[in-house]
């Protein structure tokens, strides 16, 4: 846009002649550079807008046609548009990083007491919730629990949470809650938390399991903080772990297979769990 007179003021007309709603607009110190927010059902309206009212220049080889972006500015979580932002900013957007929030676009005040953020509308609620937690909830802090395998190292797992809930709440500020349980035959999710002093009767009401609608349903929730508990000793649970990990869901695994298969793939989780700010712990000699 550079030498291209009254920038600003065509393309906001433009998108003004068609009724077209900015919702957002973020802009450097010049008209050189400018994004702006917008209903998605109006994208394409806006683009035709646009492009016709810069027609000439666009002909001319003076300014590219509108671009609509679709795609994050960046390709991974966490990594705002600043080499080294504000602490508000970096707390911000290194919260929204660690649980997987991608920002697309990001508009700022004057200070850093003021910033708007555009982000995928499935994150909105997680978004949310994290950004309370980590802003002005003082209390504790929530973990979502995923347990797969309830053996007998699974009942104890789960008889260990029961019993310590009321610890890890006062001592560690920590509210752990089961989300979402599973064996090799049932399978059950509670978004509030499953009460685990029945749990037992709570499973054998649930759905037949089935290893991909358990992880869709894990991956589709997209809750905060959330961590995914492998009690098995199953391959094809193992399996599972990188599609976990690319949702920013934490692996924790007392199950061999994926640390002793071929290199290539434990390498692959490491990577992952680095790439997309989540962690794989395991206990594995």
């Amino acid at each position: 846009m550079v030498g291209i007179p009254g920038f600003s003021k065509r393309l906001f007309e433009a998108l003004s002649d068609r009724k077209i709603n900015v919702i957002l607009i973020t802009q450097g110190s010049s008209e050189h550079s400018i994004c702006v927010g917008i209903d998605d059902h109006n994208a394409l309206v806006a683009k035709e807008a646009v492009d016709y009212a810069f027609s000439h220049e666009i002909s001319s080889g003076k300014v590219d046609p509108l671009i609509i972006g679709k795609r994050p500015f960046h390709h991974r979580p966490g990594r705002g548009p600043y080499e080294k932002p504000p602490r508000r900013q970096r707390k911000m957007f290194g919260t929204l990083g660690r649980n997987g929030v991608n920002v697309r676009a990001i508009a700022q005040g004057s200070s850093e007491r003021n910033i708007s953020a555009v982000i995928a509308a499935p994150d909105v609620k997680k978004a949310i919730n994290i950004l309370h937690e980590e802003f002005f909830t003082t209390t504790y802090k929530q973990l979502n629990l995923f347990v797969t395998g309830a053996g007998n190292v699974g009942r104890r797992l789960i008889e260990q949470l029961r019993q310590q809930q009321d610890y890890l709440r006062d001592q560690l500020r920590l509210q752990v809650r089961v989300i979402g349980l599973a064996n090799s035959r049932k399978m059950l999710f509670n978004n509030d938390g499953i009460d685990l002093d029945n749990w037992k009767e709570l499973l054998e009401q649930g759905v037949p399991m089935n290893l991909p609608e358990w992880v869709r349903g894990i991956t589709s929730r997209n809750l905060r903080n959330s961590v995914f508990a492998d009690v098995t000793a199953n391959q094809d649970v193992a399996a599972c772990y990188d599609s976990l990990l690319q949702k920013s869901i934490s692996v924790v695994a007392c199950n061999k297979i994926a640390c002793s298969s071929p290199f290539g793939y434990y390498r692959k989780l490491k990577d992952l769990a680095r790439e997309y700010n989540s962690l794989f712990l395991f206990e594995t000699m």
